[in-house]
This record gives C-alpha cells, structure tokens and sequence, in this order.
C-alpha cells in the first residue's frame, strides 16, 4: 500500500532505492551492496549508473598528498 507524500507515492521500492542511491553516495562498493540487497551488480549499473559514474569519477580525480623524499632533508643540509 503506497504513501502519499507531497503528493507523490511512495511503496517500499521507493525506500529501497533511497537506500542503494545513499549507500553508492557513500562510496560503498556495487558487488558488496549487490551481494546485501539480493540483486546483480548488473542491476545496479541499470538502475543507478549515475550514482556509480559519480562516484569512479571523483575516485579517479582525486589526488594524494605529495609524498616527501626520505633523502632530501640530508641533501638540503650539504646544499646549504
């Protein structure tokens, strides 16, 4: 029996997808929210490849912090 809300209804899908969208927001991983929610990873690509492209692409465009070379405080100290 759906919920009205707004205006608009809601069914327990509608909860359902609220939950997966927020989890893939949260950067959890497809196959490990696939596996707790019953479905394919398949399905999830279909439904909310959005959110996972979102998601791989901020992955991808990310950057470390710049890692300091464990020799150059000793080569700074004979440059100096």
């Amino acid at each position: 029996m759906p919920i009205i809300k707004n205006g608009t209804a809601r069914t327990i899908y509608s909860l359902r997808h609220l939950y997966a969208t927020q989890r893939l927001y949260e950067d959890v991983s497809p196959f490990h929210l696939a596996k707790q929610m019953g479905t394919s990873i398949e399905m999830l690509e279909k439904h909310y490849g959005q959110t996972i492209t979102s998601s791989a692409a901020a992955q991808i465009t990310k950057t470390r912090a710049k890692k300091q070379n464990p020799i150059e405080p000793i080569q700074q100290r004979f440059e100096d």
